[in-house]
């Protein structure tokens, strides 16, 4: 209507002004009598963009939230919700939104680094490996580090693997000392069990 067309464009302005709290207040009243309207005259977006500059965290999440559940494709809204997660170290939501971008666009690198870093935060040592193998696949600018990473995930499982890994990432970047300590730490031998007079020794128990 002519009428909300108004109230947006009164909201614009205050925007340009950078007038956060005026805005957010114009916005939020717009919203309330209008409800979601998608399209180029959604209010949403705009008022979670003034939240964002307000620091009211919490509010734009619920409103980039409440803008997926209307359009599941909207990417600046998964790219926001994905950059909320990560800074919070909501590795749930991390994990989330990964996938929500991922779903939009397969090929993209942000996405496979943040699932990299759920899974690894989260102790899902598979799906850690699995996104980390993706994103080598990808190229990544920092592709020793990934190399890096997989190799740590695959260290109890997957000894050649993890060699193979810390290889790749010794390849790109010769004096990574990190990774030459997880080769040392590869090619030990497994401990063996202590064992007096044939017999096992039983843990100690204090």
């Amino acid at each position: 209507t002519a009428t909300y067309q108004e109230a947006l464009e009164t909201a614009l302005e205050l925007v340009e002004k950078e007038d956060w709290e005026a805005a957010r207040d114009q916005l939020e009243l717009l919203i309330e009598g209008a409800g979601y309207i998608p399209g180029k005259e959604n209010a949403h977006g705009l008022l979670a963009y003034t939240y964002q500059q307000l620091e009211e965290t919490e509010k734009e999440r619920l409103t980039w939230a409440t803008i997926t559940e209307q359009d599941a494709h909207n990417l600046d809204a998964v790219i926001r919700l994905l950059t909320i997660a990560y800074e919070s170290e909501d590795w749930p939501e991390l994990k989330r939104w990964s996938d929500a971008w991922l779903a939009i666009n397969p090929l993209a690198e942000t996405p496979w680094r943040g699932l990299l870093k759920a899974e690894e935060e989260m102790n899902n040592s598979k799906d850690a490996i699995a996104a980390g193998e993706v994103l080598i696949q990808l190229d990544p600018p920092d592709i020793a580090a990934v190399h890096y990473r997989v190799a740590e995930q695959m260290v109890r499982t997957n000894k050649p693997g993890a060699h193979r890994h810390v290889l790749m990432a010794l390849e790109e970047a010769p004096r990574y000392r990190d990774a030459y300590k997880l080769l040392y730490r590869i090619k030990q031998p497994p401990q063996e069990d202590p064992f007096l007079f044939g017999f096992k020794v039983p843990p100690v128990h204090e």
